[in-house]
Formats: C-alpha cells, sequence, structure tokens
C-alpha cells in the first residue's frame, strides 16, 4: 500500500481559506468513550474516506475552542469531537457516531484519509493520503464487481448506468444527508429502454415523503403504477446523514437504513433488466458503492 504525503485544503468557514497541514489521529467511539488510535498498522482497515470527509479543521488556529482536538465538518453538519463528548449538529448521539464511522470505514473507497495526531500543539505534522496497490475505480473481487460510482459534488437529480446490471447479489450502498428543506427524496431502479409509449419502466421506486411520514415503493411497469407499499415507520430526519443498502436477492429487494433492516419489497418485473440509477431530492451524496455478481 502506497501512502504519500499530501496537502490538503483546510477549510476555516466558508468564506475564509488557507493551505496547510496538520496531523490527524483516527477517531474511534465505543459506545460512550472516545480513543484515539496511533497503532494505525492494527487497524489499517478503519480509515476516514477522503470522499467522505468535506472540511477538516484541527486544533492550532484561532478559529477553535482550545478544548477541542478536532472538528470535522461535512455539509449541513457539524461534528465536534472533544475529550468527553460527541455532539452531531446540536444533537448528542454517540451510538449514531460510532454507526455512522463504521459504515464509512466498512467501504473500499479509490483514495482514503489518515493521520497521527501529535500530542505538542506546536508541531505541525503532514496529512497523508493513503492508495491503495493498482488504484482503479473498478475492482474485481472473488467474482464480485465493485465500483465506486463518482458524484464529483454533482447536484440532484443525477442517473449513473450499473454497468453490470443488477442481478441477484447486487447491493448499492448510498451514503448521504438529508437537508433540512426536503419534502421527498427519489431512488429509482430502472430500465434505461424506453417501451412504445416512451416510458421507462421503474423496477424500484423507493421514496420517502417526510410530510406524511411514510416511504413509498412501488413498481411502474406497462405505462402504470402498482400498489404502494407504505408499512415499516419512517427512519429517516432531515438534518441527519443516513446510510441505504439496497441488496438484490433472489425474490425480492432487502432494504437496509442506517445499518438495520427496513422492509422487503418482492420483484414485480426482473431485476435482470435494470440498467440505471436514478436519484432527486433535497440530499448531499457522500458516495455510492455498487457491487454485482461478475
Amino acid at each position: 500500500m502506497d501512502v504519500q504525503p499530501l496537502r490538503f485544503r483546510i477549510n476555516i468557514d466558508l468564506s475564509r481559506y488557507f493551505n496547510d497541514t496538520r496531523k490527524l489521529s483516527y477517531i474511534h467511539i465505543d459506545k460512550t468513550k472516545i480513543k484515539r488510535i496511533v497503532d494505525l498498522e492494527k487497524y489499517i482497515a478503519k480509515m476516514f474516506p477522503i470522499h467522505g470527509i468535506f472540511h477538516l479543521i484541527l486544533n492550532g488556529n484561532a478559529y477553535l475552542p482550545p478544548n477541542e482536538d478536532v472538528v470535522i465538518i461535512q455539509p449541513n453538519e457539524l461534528i465536534t469531537v472533544t475529550p468527553g463528548s460527541v455532539v452531531l449538529g446540536s444533537i448528542s448521539a454517540v451510538p449514531d457516531m460510532k454507526t455512522m464511522f463504521d459504515e464509512i470505514a466498512a467501504q473500499s473507497p479509490e483514495k482514503m484519509l489518515w493521520a497521527v495526531n501529535n500530542k505538542t500543539k506546536k508541531v505541525v505534522g503532514d496529512i497523508y493520503l493513503c492508495s491503495p496497490p493498482n488504484d482503479r475505480s473498478n475492482e474485481i473481487c472473488n467474482g464480485i464487481f465493485i465500483q465506486q460510482i463518482s458524484i464529483n459534488g454533482e447536484e440532484l437529480p443525477i442517473k449513473r448506468q450499473l454497468k453490470k446490471g443488477f442481478s441477484p447479489g447486487s447491493s448499492l450502498q448510498i451514503h448521504g444527508y438529508v437537508q433540512q428543506s426536503v419534502e421527498r427524496l427519489v431512488f429509482n431502479l430502472y430500465d434505461d429502454t424506453k417501451n412504445e409509449n416512451g416510458n421507462k419502466p421503474i423496477l424500484l421506486h423507493f421514496n420517502p415523503r417526510f410530510s406524511q411520514h411514510h416511504i413509498v415503493r412501488n413498481t411502474f411497469k406497462q405505462n402504470a403504477w402498482g400498489d404502494s407499499e407504505i408499512s415499516g415507520g419512517f427512519p429517516l430526519k432531515p438534518g441527519t446523514n443516513f446510510f441505504l443498502r439496497i441488496h438484490c436477492e433472489e425474490k425480492g429487494y432487502r432494504i437496509f437504513i442506517d445499518g438495520k433492516e427496513f422492509t422487503f419489497y418482492t420483484h414485480r418485473l426482473s431485476p435482470l433488466n435494470i440498467t440505471h440509477l436514478s436519484l432527486r431530492g433535497a440530499m448531499n451524496l457522500y458516495s455510492i458503492l455498487y457491487k454485482t455478481v461478475e
């Protein structure tokens, strides 16, 4: 694994920037305790993905209170790490933070960011960019095709081709942030081939509706929507991160939100016809990980 020094842009606020290099620690959250990991060889699999970090602010600048070690800012979100607490926005949520970091660490991004914090505040160190050998956006591992789908900070709506389809055994992991202004989010798995009426079949329509507090699941086929499914509660909240995982099985789609199974949606059309993913709504996307059987 190649490790290279990287000069990283640190954002102090939205209007003032400067370039610097500082040392970080990997923060591990275990229930109610925070500890620093300095043995990176032991925890090499638990690294922050660079695409999941929007800005980094470190001790040593005038904009941080003296008791704060590391502050990570992501779009519309402030995570503050102090010696005794974790605050996500204004909500104290250590278990949620642990879930978030575990989910991030479980992904396989193209590039990851890590470094070790020097306890001497006056010392400025390096931030390192860690790239796996033969770094590629598409990997085949044990017969599984893995693709980190590029989003490059694009605004929604977006659509992306699923190059290998979405047959049973395939999965999508979508990590994002729900904006405060959200009304609806839409995640569609569809066939990009138009039928005779010019419409495209949507095999899985996953549609969180925040004003109604339910998530619609449906299929659009033969130019008409079927019966909607809305059971299962409403685990999404404005102003929070989310992790959505859609796993295709022989009989349907098993869908997880924030690591917990949310629902099972039975196939109404063959998933072998899926060619694309589309997303729209008031959310910021951090990453999309696509896996399928070769």
